[in-house]
């Protein structure tokens, strides 16, 4: 699986839902670090809220959290 994550050409990322309702990255594949045009050391346990803007921030993770309920 470890294979699959490093080496697709999809953008892949795993998130952690927080106790405190935050959701922390885990690990980003090379290409979503690409996509964000970041480094995947500088979003590995970064919280989404501090990689994008507000708004976007509470719509991203509303949607974390229907996703966590169903």
């Amino acid at each position: 699986m470890l294979e699959v994550f490093e080496n697709t050409s999809d953008s892949v990322f795993v998130v952690q839902a927080e106790a405190d309702g935050r959701f922390r990255i885990e690990d980003v594949n090379e290409s979503q670090a690409r996509l964000l045009r970041k480094a995947r050391d500088g979003l590995q346990g970064r919280f989404i809220d501090e990689l994008v803007p507000a708004a976007i921030a509470t719509e991203i993770c509303e949607n974390y959290r229907r996703c966590l309920q169903s």
